[in-house]
């Protein structure tokens, strides 16, 4: 296990990382200079919407969200889904409130709009982020929350140790303790999340924090785990990890 992580890469990562946040402060999601017509390829539209049909989109960030804008709520995105013929998604955590409820409300309003207009039903989905505005590594906010239909659980990310450390902040929820071992908080978590057979997405957390996780989550039969965000600067993973 600590051969795959290569602690020499931190630096270069929080280098990368702090570049990204320029980039986008500066000019969205493109660097300085580069022009949207030459970054953006051009696609066959008739190929991409066959290609749409029956699809789940597994991780979007939809509206009302605390501190960020977003493209739309949950209900304009379950709309667009079902006019698009796709067959489902899941609402990625905008990392402060579950997404559970309000996937179920908007699969209850876009269904009725589907019976009304002759449209395949579709299925929402979302799940909880434990940042700090759900108490951290809570237990008890994950039953809550998978209750009342949430199927993802994703470990800290913008609260994590991990993040805050590439934001250059001191602070942070940890995953792991001073010997690379799973937090006992963490542990039950994802005991929670075997016993559900509940998603374990792994969010923004650091690579090492990450294969420690999987670890520990297929040794309590987690069936369902997903790696999110490998190529990404906060979470930057070599070509042989990925």
């Amino acid at each position: 296990m600590k051969g795959i992580y290569e602690p020499s890469f931190e630096k270069e990562r929080l280098e990368r990382f702090r570049k990204y946040k320029v980039s986008m402060a500066i000019a969205g999601v493109l660097p300085p200079g580069v022009s949207p017509l030459k970054a953006v390829p051009l696609f066959d539209l008739d190929r991409v919407n066959k290609l749409m049909e029956g699809a789940i989109d597994m991780h979007v960030h939809a509206g009302p969200d605390p501190y960020m804008c977003r493209i739309g709520d949950t209900v304009d995105l379950a709309l667009a889904v079902c006019q698009s013929g796709m067959a489902g998604i899941c609402f990625g955590e905008p990392h402060h409130v579950s997404t559970g409820p309000t996937a179920l409300l908007a699969e209850k309003v876009v269904n009725q709009w589907a019976e009304e207009h002759g449209k395949k039903k579709i299925r929402c989905f979302g799940g909880i982020s434990l940042n700090y505005a759900a108490g951290g590594l809570n237990p008890a906010a994950v039953i809550a929350s998978a209750r009342i239909g949430a199927k993802v659980v994703w470990p800290p990310g913008v609260d994590s140790s991990h993040y805050y450390k590439l934001m250059g902040v001191p602070g942070g929820i940890d995953v792991l303790d001073e010997n690379d071992n799973v937090v006992p908080a963490m542990k039950e978590i994802l005991s929670i999340i075997a016993e559900g057979d509940l998603v374990l997405n792994l969010s923004c957390l650091g690579v090492k924090d990450v294969f420690y996780l999987i670890d520990e989550a297929n040794q309590l039969g987690i069936k369902r785990i997903n790696v999110a965000h490998p190529n990404q600067p906060t979470s930057l993973m070599t070509i042989e990890q990925m």
